[in-house]
C-alpha cells in the first residue's frame, strides 16, 4: 500500500486525509463496496464515496474528489450500522468481487460494463 498522500492522484477526505489512487475496492454486501487496505474505512454506495471521522460523514461522487460533510441523518442506514473499526485495512475474503474504479469511475458502474450491460 502507498504512503498515505502519494501516488498519481489522491482525494482530499475531511481533515488532511488522501485516498492513494485509484483504490481497489471489495465488495462487502450487494451494492456496498470499501477500499481495500486502507487506514480508514471509505465505502462505495448509492452512487457515493462516504467516510466517517469523529462522528462526521463526508461524501463524494468520486474517490478524487474533494468530499463534503453530509448530515448524519440522511446517510443510508446501511452504511450507519456498519462495524466500521472492522473495516480498517480490510483484505475480504478471496473470492470477493473486486473492483479499481479509474478517474470518474464507480465500482456498479465497472460491474456492470465487464457483464455487459453497457
Amino acid at each position: 500500500m502507498q504512503p498515505l498522500g502519494c501516488g498519481p492522484a489522491s482525494a482530499s477526505v475531511g481533515v488532511g486525509m488522501r485516498i492513494p489512487g485509484p483504490p481497489t475496492m471489495v465488495q462487502i454486501s450487494p451494492g456496498v463496496w470499501v477500499v481495500e487496505d486502507y487506514d480508514y474505512p471509505v465505502y462505495f454506495s448509492d452512487g457515493f464515496y462516504w467516510y466517517v471521522a469523529g462522528g462526521a460523514w463526508y461524501r463524494s461522487p468520486y474517490w478524487d474528489h474533494e468530499f463534503e460533510r453530509y448530515p448524519r441523518e440522511r446517510v443510508p442506514v446501511h452504511l450507519t450500522s456498519l462495524s466500521h473499526e472492522q473495516f480498517r485495512h480490510y483484505q475480504g475474503p478471496p473470492n470477493a468481487e473486486r473492483i479499481r474504479p479509474g478517474r470518474g469511475e464507480q465500482p456498479g458502474s465497472l460491474r456492470e460494463a465487464r457483464r455487459g450491460g453497457r
